[in-house]
């Protein structure tokens, strides 16, 4: 390489050696240490550092102007970017989360990143109704201006980006595998779609790394750590949702929940986090009341009932979407803010002369 190297080019490098891990990483920034080519300085500095003796190793092999080369080539082969803790570009907000990526690699649009989003989570196995509630909601917030940050995981994870894709919107796909593998395979389709569609994939792992249950937890700081707060729609007792909405407490972010059956396996985790305080989220509007004053892009809603709609009609009409159509019955226990079942009446009654909804006999209602 001719002239000078950018230290931003030589962490990169640096971060892709095998045995150079986050902890080493985060002693060696904070050292004070100029990095350069001169590869002797470098190793006494890391030895300073407490590098392992692989990683050590590792430095001794490959540093150099042609390794640093190789590295930015390899980049440039799979049309990624890095960014590192050192660029002015590195999302604020992740400065603020324990154990920031000391650098990411995007492919798609990077400025992505940076805007107001929310992470939307949940099992690999959701029933069709949360699959069909996260579809819902995940297109109401897209419309309403907000980024949608998932793990492009199998399940609720796949059906936010799908969603977002349907309607135009921007999606973040936060991978614990490096970007020169797609993991899981069946999800190589939604990858190439989010890229067509200017979104963003993004890592904080070397090349060459593969799926290791550790990388996922590690993934998940990430996920939440973009986002202005995360959702999580359904997850049984033990899930790697649950942990994304514990690094988002542990980050100050807000947590939401979407409630489900009680006799349901995948509803155990949303429920428990609603025991202990996340907030109960029947449609997009509840999520964006928490993060509006937070947010910065927001649009009005592309949904032109909402305007002329009380907070009870609103409740209704999304209730009734979600689910096509429903008898009045379990419609006035889902609706905690209807005091009595004459104002129930009353709403439907208000949103069927709106040309909303449908009476279908029988106490059934359906949206138009």
């Amino acid at each position: 390489m001719k002239g000078c190297i950018k230290k931003t080019n030589l962490l990169v490098s640096l971060h892709q050696v095998r045995g150079i891990g986050w902890h080493t990483l985060q002693r060696f920034l904070g050292s004070g240490y100029t990095l350069s080519l001169d590869k002797v300085s470098l190793l006494k500095q890391l030895r300073k550092c407490k590098a392992t003796r692989a990683g050590l190793t590792e430095v001794n092999k490959l540093w150099g102007s042609e390794y640093i080369s190789s590295v930015a080539n390899k980049l440039a082969n799979f049309n990624v970017r890095a960014i590192t803790i050192l660029c002015k570009q590195y999302p604020k907000q992740l400065l603020n989360i324990d154990q920031p990526p000391h650098v990411l690699y995007i492919q798609g649009d990077s400025n992505l990143l940076s805007r107001s989003a929310l992470a939307i989570v949940g099992t690999r196995k959701p029933t069709q109704y949360g699959a069909r509630v996260a579809q819902k909601i995940t297109k109401d917030l897209v419309k309403a201006g907000l980024v949608v940050v998932s793990g492009l995981a199998l399940g609720i994870d796949q059906v936010a980006h799908q969603a977002s894709l349907e309607v135009s919107g921007s999606t973040v796909a936060v991978l614990a595998t490096s970007l020169d593998i797609v993991y899981p395979k069946q999800n190589q389709s939604l990858y190439k779609k989010i890229l067509d569609a200017k979104g963003a994939i993004v890592s904080e792992m070397p090349f060459g790394t593969a799926p290791c249950p550790g990388l996922f937890p590690r993934r998940n700081r990430i996920i939440s750590g973009l986002a202005l707060g995360t959702l999580v729609v359904q997850a049984p007792a033990k899930s790697g949702a649950l942990i994304t909405a514990l690094y988002s407490l542990e980050q100050g972010r807000e947590v939401f929940a979407i409630p489900g059956p009680i006799d349901e396996p995948e509803s155990i985790g949303g429920h428990n986090l609603l025991k202990q305080g996340a907030k109960c989220t029947t449609c997009a509007q509840d999520i964006l009341e928490e993060i509006a004053p937070l947010a910065t892009n927001l649009v009005p809603t592309s949904n032109k009932k909402m305007p002329f709609l009380n907070k009870i009609e609103q409740r209704v009409i999304t209730y009734l979407e979600t689910n096509n159509s429903s008898h009045v019955d379990p419609l006035f226990a889902h609706l905690s803010c209807v005091a009595n079942i004459t104002e129930l009446q009353a709403a439907l009654l208000a949103l069927e002369l709106k040309g909303l909804i449908k009476a279908q006999g029988g106490g059934y209602f359906s949206p138009i």
